[in-house]
């Protein structure tokens, strides 16, 4: 039950003065994952980690690449000012179209709402995602 880690593999760091290591690790359950890390002394005040998500299929894989410090904190920034933008947004439409939503579905079954949302079914989500997850 415990994680095996595999030799480091060494890699020239973005300088080129350098280099970080990429060591793999994986457990009994056939879980995976890898930790990368910097030893270059330069790079390492100047680069951080970057990590991305993708899912296709259920399916998860991890990217990862070495990022100036200074792009990290100016996509931070941006990724904080989207999402106060879209808290805006959401209060914006609430309180301009709220009443008029309520007032049109009021009195609708589960099933008619999302039958009407969704397009009689040709839409995400499935009805019964709809009814346990969203409309309690």
């Amino acid at each position: 039950m415990s994680w095996e880690e595999s030799k480091p593999e060494p890699h020239p760091c973005p300088c080129g003065k350098g280099e970080y290591l990429v060591i793999h690790r994986s457990d009994d359950w056939g879980r995976f994952e890898e930790r990368w890390e910097m030893w270059c002394p330069r790079c390492n005040t100047d680069y951080d980690l970057y990590t991305y998500y993708l899912n296709y299929k259920g399916m998860t894989e991890s990217h990862h690449g070495w990022v100036r410090k200074s792009l990290l904190q100016e996509l931070a920034d941006l990724i904080k000012q989207m999402e106060d933008d879209k808290k805006g947004l959401a209060t914006y439409l609430k309180m301009q179209y709220g009443k008029k939503w309520l007032q049109h579905f009021r009195g609708k079954t589960k099933k008619t709402i999302w039958s009407e949302l969704m397009q009689d079914g040709q839409t995400y989500p499935s009805l019964s995602t709809l009814t346990s997850a969203i409309l309690v």
